[in-house]
This record gives C-alpha cells, sequence and structure tokens, in this order.
C-alpha cells in the first residue's frame, strides 16, 4: 500500500492534478521541499505547488525508482528541467524523496537534491 500512495502522489505531482492530493496526504502533512521549504498541512501543499513555476522551464521528473524502506518509501528520480519554448533539456540533477505513513496516508514528505554519487547535498 505505501508504494501505492508513493506512486500516486507522484502521478499526480506530475499531472498537476492537486485536487488527487486530498485522497493520499493527511490533513497535517509535512512536505520539504528540494530548496528547504517546509508546507505543513495539504491546503499549503497545493497552494505552494498550484503556481506556473519558472517562466521559462518546465520541471519533470525522469527514471522513477520506488522501493521500500521498512515503513517508508525511497522514491529516486531524475529530476529534468526543460526549456518551455524547445524542449531542449536546460539540466538535470538526481532528486531523493522519502515517504512515511500513517493511517493509510501520506504524512510526511521529504525532497532532496543527490550529488552525481547519490549523496544528500
Amino acid at each position: 500500500m505505501a508504494l501505492d500512495l508513493a506512486r500516486a502522489f507522484t502521478e499526480a505531482m506530475a499531472a498537476k492534478d492537486l485536487d488527487a492530493l486530498d485522497a493520499l496526504l493527511s490533513d497535517d502533512v509535512c512536505v520539504v521541499t528540494p530548496k528547504g521549504t517546509v508546507l505543513q498541512g495539504v491546503d499549503a501543499v497545493k497552494r505552494y505547488y498550484s503556481g506556473d513555476g519558472f517562466d521559462h522551464l518546465v520541471a519533470t521528473t525522469e527514471d522513477h525508482d520506488f522501493e521500500a524502506h521498512g515503513s517508508a518509501v525511497r522514491h529516486l528520480a531524475r529530476q529534468v528541467y526543460r526549456w518551455k519554448e524547445t524542449g531542449e533539456e536546460a539540466y538535470a540533477r538526481p532528486l531523493e524523496t522519502i515517504f512515511e505513513f500513517a493511517g493509510g496516508k501520506i504524512v510526511r514528505v521529504e525532497m532532496r537534491i543527490l550529488s552525481q554519487n547519490g549523496s544528500a547535498s
């Protein structure tokens, strides 16, 4: 079930289906973005991710790998930024996301940019 919730969160974020987060996240979820911004509560998460993002870049994740770690799930992916105008890759970086769960919902999501050797930066 935990792996399914982590995958569903990742799919909802990729599709910008923020309404789907209501069924996945606990009301008091804590999300830590790659920049270290702490979002407390599902409404704060939806507000933060409802914007248009960067003026000239679109961020996506590719090469997904989900694995269970005890009661948590670790998701490794390649975060890719592409130019909106051309679709060409501007840059990419390895991203680790750790999901924690309680009561059948996600209670914590922590995203970290990894160095090229796989350690958190």
